[in-house]
C-alpha cells in the first residue's frame, strides 16, 4: 500500500483511489475533446481549400474564416496556426477542466499580414460561464502568437478568425450555435445531414420587433406566412405595425391570418411589447436606449428584440453595442437573414468590410432576394475595390431598389475601373438624371 493511503481505513482508500481514477478519466476526456476539435479544424481547413470566397461554415466546425480569402488556399496556413494554438491550449488546461468541468468558448481574433495578433486582441464571443475556461482559451491564442506571415498570394492586410474551444464535450455538442429561443429547433448542419427548421408562430412582440428592423418586406412576409401567428390581430396591433411602417402586403396578411395556435404570452413579454409600441418614432433617439434595454431585459429570449436594440444602437451611434446585440440575435436565431444583414451593416460602417461581406453573403444565402443585403453587399465590394465582383451585385441591387439612385454611381465607378467606359458613362448619366 502506497504512502498516500497509509493509515487510512479501506473505505477511505477506495474513495481516494476512485477520485484519482475520476481525475485521470477527466484529463483523458479533455485530451480526447481536444483531438476531436483539432480533427474538426483540419476538416474545415480542407473543406475551405479551392473556394474562391470564404463562407461562414455550418455548425460543427472548430474554425471559421471571417475574411474573404480572395481565392487563396489557406489550408496549410490554418493547420499550422491551429497546431500552435492546440499546443498552448494543452499547456493551459485549467484544473476545473481536468476534474471534468464542461463548457465551450468561442473566440474571435485577427492576424495581421506579418503574423502578429491584431491590436484589438482575442475577444470572447460565446461565454462558457466559467472564467477559467475562457482565460485558458484566450491564453492559448496569445501565447501561440506571433504566427507565420499570411500567404504571399493574399492581398489583404489581415484575416479574422473564430475558434471554438470545447472542454469535455461530445462531438455533437461542439457547435457554434446555442439552443434557440422558445424551444424552437433551428437547422443543425453537422456533417451532410440537416434537420428541418421549425420555429414557433410569431407573437405580438416578435412580429413588431421584426417589422422594426426588416430590410426586406418580401422576406418578412414569407416568414410570417411560413410560421403563422399565435394571436388575432386587433386594430391596436394593426395601428402599431402601421406606425412601424409595415408593408401593405404584410399588413393584409396579418389582418386576415387565422392564429395557428392560441398562446398567452408571459407577463414579461407583454410588458416588453408595451414598451416597444411607442418607440416607432424613436429608433434614432439616444434617449430611447434605456427603454429598448428594458424591453430586452424583460424578454432576453427574443432574437427580434435584440436585433431592434442593435439597430437602435447603430443609429445613435453606439457601434460596439450594436454589434454585440446583433450577434446575440444571430445566436438565438442563426437562420435570420435580417440579422445577418444588420450585422453586415454594422461591420461595414466600422470599416470591417471583409467581415461585412461575409455576413451580407450569409443573408443572401438564406434569402437571395433580400433587397437591403444585396445593396449593402454591392457597396461593400465597391469600397473594398472588388469592382469586378461588385458589378453583377450592384446591377441586381438597382433592379430591386428603384429608390436608391446612388447605386448607379457605385456601378458606374465599378464599370470604369474594369474598362467599360461606355457602361460607366451610362450609369453616371442615370445617377445625374435621378439626382440632379
Amino acid at each position: 500500500m502506497d504512502s498516500y493511503a497509509r493509515g487510512r481505513q479501506p473505505e477511505e482508500y477506495d474513495s481516494q483511489r476512485a477520485k484519482m481514477c475520476s481525475r485521470e478519466n477527466s484529463i483523458l476526456a479533455v485530451l480526447l475533446t481536444l483531438a476531436a476539435c483539432l480533427s474538426s479544424w483540419h476538416s474545415q481547413v480542407r473543406a475551405q481549400t479551392g473556394n474562391s470566397k470564404s463562407q461562414v461554415p455550418s455548425a460543427g466546425e472548430g474554425v471559421q474564416i471571417l475574411t474573404d480569402t480572395q481565392g487563396v488556399d489557406f489550408g496549410p496556413y490554418l493547420q499550422n496556426l491551429t497546431n500552435a494554438i492546440r499546443k498552448q491550449w494543452l499547456a493551459n488546461i485549467p484544473e476545473s477542466a481536468r476534474m471534468g468541468q464542461k463548457g465551450k468558448v468561442s473566440i474571435r481574433f485577427g492576424v495581421e499580414k506579418d503574423g502578429t495578433l491584431s491590436s484589438v486582441g482575442p475577444t470572447v464571443e460565446t461565454e462558457s460561464g466559467q472564467k477559467d475556461l475562457e482565460a485558458a482559451a484566450l491564453r492559448a491564442i496569445t501565447q501561440a502568437a506571433p504566427f507565420p506571415p499570411l500567404p504571399i498570394a493574399f492581398r489583404g492586410r489581415f484575416i479574422r478568425l473564430r475558434l471554438l474551444f470545447a472542454y469535455n464535450l461530445p462531438p455533437e455538442e461542439q457547435t457554434f450555435i446555442p439552443p434557440s429561443w422558445s424551444q424552437a429547433v433551428v437547422t443543425d448542419k453537422t456533417g451532410d445531414s440537416a434537420t428541418p427548421r421549425t420555429l414557433p408562430p410569431y407573437d405580438r412582440l416578435e412580429l413588431l420587433a421584426s417589422i422594426a428592423v426588416s430590410g426586406s418586406d418580401s422576406y418578412l412576409t414569407g416568414e410570417v406566412r411560413e410560421r403563422g401567428i399565435d394571436f388575432a390581430a386587433d386594430q391596436p396591433f394593426l395601428d402599431a405595425i402601421l406606425r412601424w411602417h409595415a408593408h401593405t402586403d404584410l399588413i393584409g396578411l396579418v389582418e386576415n391570418a387565422k392564429p395557428v395556435t392560441r398562446h398567452t404570452p408571459s407577463p414579461n413579454r407583454q410588458r416588453a411589447y408595451a414598451l416597444l409600441v411607442p418607440l416607432s418614432t424613436r429608433m434614432r433617439d439616444p434617449t430611447a436606449t434605456e427603454v429598448f434595454q428594458s424591453a430586452v431585459a424583460l424578454a432576453p429570449e427574443s432574437p427580434a428584440l435584440h436585433l431592434a436594440l442593435a439597430a437602435h444602437l447603430f443609429w445613435i451611434p453606439h457601434r460596439a453595442g450594436a454589434e454585440l446585440e446583433a450577434r446575440k440575435s444571430i445566436e438565438l436565431w442563426p437562420d435570420n437573414a435580417d440579422a445577418h444583414y444588420v450585422l453586415a451593416l454594422i461591420l461595414i460602417a466600422e470599416d470591417r468590410s471583409d467581415e461585412g461581406i461575409v455576413e451580407a453573403r450569409q443573408a443572401l444565402t438564406i434569402y437571395p432576394q433580400h433587397k437591403a443585403a444585396v445593396a449593402e453587399l454591392g457597396m461593400a465590394l465597391w469600397r473594398d475595390r472588388q469592382f469586378k465582383e461588385a458589378i453583377p451585385v450592384l446591377q441586381q441591387a438597382i433592379s430591386q431598389n428603384s429608390g436608391m439612385p446612388f447605386l448607379h454611381k457605385y456601378l458606374g465607378t465599378s464599370l470604369f475601373n474594369t474598362g467599360d467606359i461606355q457602361g460607366a458613362i451610362s450609369e453616371y448619366m442615370a445617377f445625374l438624371q435621378a439626382s440632379p
